[in-house]
């Protein structure tokens, strides 16, 4: 029965159902050994899956009664699902070969030792392994568990041990080597015969060794090797053609035992056991072969190092895995070696076998070795033992109790093994024979889980399913292991299971023989999905910088995919990215978040969550850099701090000053001192390294150094050298170099010129007293407290206020006559001199100059008293002083009487002629000499009396 188990399906059961045939005793030839035409019901080919071999439980100990024998039942056999009688076809003793024929389905038995032979200590001293009637050949349908053929062969007392049949693919004929008779004296060498497809049997090859009991075919060349031992040192490998039994190559060896042909590699393997000490075999040697040139092209000597006890490097036969590249080798005791024939080396040693070993079935496809095994010498506990190739683990299989087996066949199509047993073996044994059909058990299930991988989440469903191959008779199932999971007797079981953790689900599938197995599957139930943490690369970044996002799932089955959301404008990010990372780029300032979920293996997905949030600074800037001077002297210390906006804070500062200048001290903060040491124009950068790494552009500003500050001069608000008293003067003080504002200290003369007090570079000063050669003084403090020496103004004198002291009259009889002339002289004090005179005042008997000087000239021209003028000085500082009265004067009448006014002549000439000329030119000259003349007539002021005639010569 052969059990695959699937995950995805309901489980396919493909049952081989035993089927109860009655063997038909034969009494004459049967029709062809083939039967009556090709096999329409030859099963199809396992499948390919390669399966490690898995011990099935014992079935019951009675097994299964075989039809037709007359004496007792076979007993103690396990795995029995049916049996071939062949009592009637066997006259000479049980089976000593099983064949079976892949190509055609068809199963082959050799037979050829008597039952009814004494067997005893005589015969074993004599050296008689058996002496009884020929071979003979039966044919059975394994399908229908009938003998569909019986043919007698050439040859006596076949008992083998090696592989005496092979197969001529060419010619379709069965090549069967028949005989052994090792020092029997009547025993007849070796024969190998040909049975045709028709049952023609012919002699190919005749007196061979009487211990030739192998033979190979090889088809690449169409020649069949023969092992021809005679004895421990004489042996050989001979070669015929397989068609015509002509002689091709006899190639010596020491003693052979086993032969196996490698067309795939065209190469023979042999093996050849070699004697130690007292002619005992001791070494096994593996011979090759090249089955074109038939010459020997490699040795392996002591493959099976050194073996003992004795006969423990015999090598019975040698079979191979055409799948797996293997041979096996039967060395005759306890042990089968393993050689791999890629590499020629032995890789594996099978040890703690039953005595004597063979022969072997292999099973390629499953990597599964079926010995057939004796006990110990003459007790017949016989076994055939399972070997798992993979492993190289032994399994033991079948126990046969009493009952002696010596063939062996494995149908690669069923994994049935066909088993030649002798029922009840007693001294002398029994004759009554039977082929046990067996299955070795159930082939191992694989389970598997859907969703497609073993892990799921809790709640979750899990399936699974188990489907069993050929077997006999509807299975039972019975599941368990899983928790919150119910049993199920089907070949299916779903359920979701309640707990988290690691399980083993375990199927147990029985047949209807008895026969179980079981298989179990671990599945992980994880906890439900969820999100642990979602965590930026950076709370804070500035724009322009990385940022990313790492999330950490719980629960869940596998890596899964993530699906990232909610990507603000701010970010700029792979948002195709399906990991558990995102990686983005801040483009712009402000406090940003993304979304993720994830959704598991399973397809199990968590709700969108989002990320704590990432604040995004603006890129790092200089605002400006501020002093604690605009300029400084040389020599001078000035203080530089940097603003910043945008960035993350903190950080690192990068400065930098012209040395020609400044010379700065280290800095990596926002301050930088410096001090002057050379007149000029400095340059002073300064570029900040945020707390994030972030640098900003640099920022830069000129810087002034100045010469040390200097009073150039004070300078006065008037350039006279004098004012007067209440007249205001400024001084200013005119200064060079140095960082400008700063302060002034005044010093001086400043209380006599009446000054403010300032500290600024313009002084006011109003003087109250008259004070001669005053000055003041000056010192500057710049800004950069630098400080000038004292400068000194030019000396000022403060004079009195103006006055008109008094006004002097000249004549000074204070009396003119009418045409007399007077003047008026003002006598100033105070003031600055200089300046102007205004008179005013003047009374309209008096005629005068018009003048800014300080006299005044006038011409008396009407008599009158107390004639007085006005007069006020304007000084050169353009103070006035008060409005002073002259003196009063009068003007009379000249002395001679006459009307007052100037004297007139007259000449009486003729009618008055002469008079006019001679006045004229008397004024004239007066005029010219003494002052203006006065009028010819002069209107009298309104209210006065008529002038009085002129007086005539």
């Amino acid at each position: 029965m052969v059990l695959v188990v699937s995950v995805t399906g309901l489980a396919t059961i493909l049952l081989l159902s035993s089927l109860a045939f009655n063997v038909e005793p034969s009494s004459g030839s049967q029709p062809g050994m083939y039967g009556s035409g090709p096999r329409a019901d030859f099963p199809v080919s396992r499948d390919s899956q390669v399966r490690p071999f898995v011990l099935a439980p014992k079935a019951p100990s009675s097994g299964r009664t075989v039809p037709g024998f007359d004496g007792g039942q076979p007993s103690g056999i396990s795995h029995v699902i049916d049996w071939i009688n062949t009592t009637y076809y066997t006259p000479v003793g049980m089976l000593d070969y099983l064949y079976f024929d892949p190509s055609n389905g068809y199963l082959y038995g050799l037979g050829g030792w008597n039952g009814s032979q004494s067997f005893n200590s005589v015969c074993h001293s004599a050296g008689c392994w058996g002496n009884g009637s020929s071979n003979f050949v039966i044919v059975l349908n394994p399908m229908t568990r009938k003998v569909v053929g019986a043919l007698p062969v050439p040859g006596n007392n076949g008992w083998v041990i090696g592989s005496p049949i092979a197969y001529d693919s060419q010619s379709g004929n069965l090549l069967v080597l028949a005989g052994y008779g090792r020092a029997c004296p009547s025993c007849t060498f070796s024969n190998v015969v040909q049975i045709s497809p028709s049952d023609h049997v012919s002699t190919l090859l005749s007196g061979l060794g009487s211990d030739a009991d192998a033979i190979t075919y090889d088809p690449n060349n169409n020649e069949l090797y023969v092992n021809n031992y005679i004895d421990l040192e004489n042996a050989s490998v001979l070669t015929f053609n397989a068609t015509t039994g002509a002689a091709i190559a006899s190639i010596p060896v020491f003693s052979d035992y086993g032969l196996a042909a490698v067309p795939s590699e065209g190469r023979i393997y042999v093996a050849e056991s070699t004697s130690g000490d007292g002619g005992e075999v001791r070494n096994l040697t593996l011979v090759v072969i090249n089955d074109t040139t038939n010459a020997v092209v490699a040795t392996y000597p002591d493959v099976d190092g050194n073996l003992t006890p004795f006969w423990g490097a015999q090598a019975s036969g040698i079979w191979y895995d055409s799948v797996n590249g293997d041979l096996y080798l039967d060395s005759y005791y306890d042990t089968v070696l393993v050689f791999d024939t890629s590499n020629n080396s032995v890789v594996a040693t099978l040890n703690e076998l039953p005595q004597q070993p063979f022969p072997l079935a292999v099973d390629s496809q499953d990597r599964q070795i079926y010995i057939d095994n004796w006990g110990a010498a003459d007790t017949y506990n016989w076994t055939i033992t399972g070997v798992n190739g993979a492993t190289n683990g032994i399994d033991q299989l079948l126990a046969l109790g009493d009952n002696a087996s010596d063939a062996l066949a494995f149908d690669p199509a069923t994994s049935f093994i066909y088993l030649s047993v002798a029922i009840n073996v007693s001294s002398p044994p029994s004759n009554q024979t039977a082929i046990a059909v067996l299955d070795p058990g159930p082939e191992p299930l694989t389970l598997n889980v859907t969703p497609p991988s073993d892990d799921i989440d809790l709640g979750q469903w899990a399936n699974f399913s188990v489907s069993v191959g050929p077997g006999n008779g509807p299975p039972s199932y019975s599941w368990s292991g899983l928790p919150g999971c119910p049993t199920s007797t089907t070949d299916t079981l779903s359920c979701r299971p309640n707990e988290t953790g690691t399980f083993e689900e375990t199927v147990t599938v029985t047949d209807s023989y008895g026969v179980s197995n079981s298989v179990g599957a671990s599945i992980v139930v994880r906890p439900p999905v969820s999100l642990a943490s979602i965590t930026p690369s950076s709370e804070e970044v500035d724009v322009g910088q990385p940022v990313s996002f790492t999330v950490i799932a719980n629960g869940g089955t596998g890596i899964g995919s993530y699906s990232w959301t909610g990507i603000p404008d701010g970010l700029q990010c792979d948002g195709t990215t399906a990991g558990a990372t995102l990686n983005c780029t801040a483009e712009e300032p402000g406090n940003w978040t993304v979304s993720v979920a994830w959704t598991d293996s399973n397809g199990e997905r968590t709700p969108v969550t989002p990320s704590p949030k990432v604040r995004v600074n603006p890129s790092p800037l200089i605002e400006r850099i501020v002093t604690n001077r605009s300029s400084v002297d040389v020599g001078g210390w000035v203080g530089f701090v940097a603003t910043t906006t945008g960035g993350s804070g903190g950080g690192l500062y990068s400065w930098s000053a012209s040395e020609a200048e400044l010379l700065c001290g280290t800095s990596i903060g926002p301050i930088l001192n410096c001090t002057a040491w050379h007149v000029g124009t400095a340059n002073v950068s300064v570029a900040w390294t945020d707390s994030l790494g972030e640098t900003s552009p640099a920022f830069t500003v000129p810087f002034t150094v100045d010469p040390d500050p200097t009073v150039v001069g004070i300078e006065m608000s008037t350039e006279l050298p004098s004012i007067d008293v209440g007249q205001s003067v400024a001084y200013t003080a005119n200064v060079s170099g140095g960082s400008g504002g700063g302060t002034y200290l005044w010093g001086g003369n400043l209380t006599s010129l009446g000054c403010a007090p300032t500290d600024g570079p313009i002084l006011n000063c109003t003087p109250t007293v008259p004070s001669e050669w005053l000055t003041v003084e000056v010192r500057w403090t710049d800004s950069s407290g630098v400080s000038t020496g004292w400068a000194t103004s030019s000396p000022l004198i403060v004079n009195p206020d103006p006055t008109v002291k008094s006004v002097t009259i000249s004549p000074a009889s204070a009396s003119v006559t009418v045409g007399g002339t007077v003047s008026f002289t003002a006598e100033v004090s105070g003031g600055s001199g200089g300046g102007t005179y205004a008179w005013s005042g003047i009374p309209a008997g008096l005629s005068c100059n018009s003048t800014r000087g300080p006299t005044l000239s006038c011409t008396a021209n009407a008599i009158g008293t107390s004639y007085q003028v006005n007069v006020s000085w304007t000084d050169s500082n353009g103070i006035s002083s008060p409005i002073y009265t002259s003196a009063p004067i009068s003007v009379v009448q000249p002395s001679g009487g006459g009307s007052s006014g100037t004297p007139t002549t007259l000449f009486a000439i003729g009618a008055g002629m002469i008079v006019v000329p001679v006045l004229a030119a008397v004024w004239i000259f007066r005029r010219r000499r003494k002052g203006p003349v006065p009028p010819e007539s002069v209107e009298p002021h309104p209210g006065e009396p008529p002038l009085p005639p002129t007086e005539s010569l």
